[in-house]
């Protein structure tokens, strides 16, 4: 599953994703990602509509559960599900991690 994150104060940063296959939890695989340093008041993370080769409209973002995003002490940041593949993370310049689940 690919995954775009939007901002145009976004520079080239190492963006880490974890995934351990070996705790599905009701057919739900956790997702964590650890972003960069970002700046902005906001920022939209987006899941692909449509894969390169495929041309089927998928909405992989149907298939996202739990999104949510934390600071670096691991206070919660607001996100809005702002259609089936985009959610809106406040504070971008805050934002250290998000989490969510996916159905294997």
């Amino acid at each position: 599953m690919s995954v775009a994150v939007s901002n145009d104060a976004i520079s080239q940063h190492d963006y880490k994703y974890a995934v351990d296959l070996t705790k599905v939890v009701d057919d739900k695989i956790a997702i964590e990602l650890l972003a960069p340093q970002l700046t902005g008041e906001s920022i939209n993370f987006y899941l692909p509509k449509i894969v390169p080769g495929t041309y089927m409209n998928s909405n992989y973002g149907r298939f996202v559960h739990e999104l949510k995003a934390f600071d670096k002490n691991g206070k919660s940041i607001t996100v809005k599900k702002t259609d089936d593949n985009t959610w809106r993370i406040s504070k971008a310049s805050d934002l250290y991690r998000i989490t969510y689940m996916v159905e294997d």
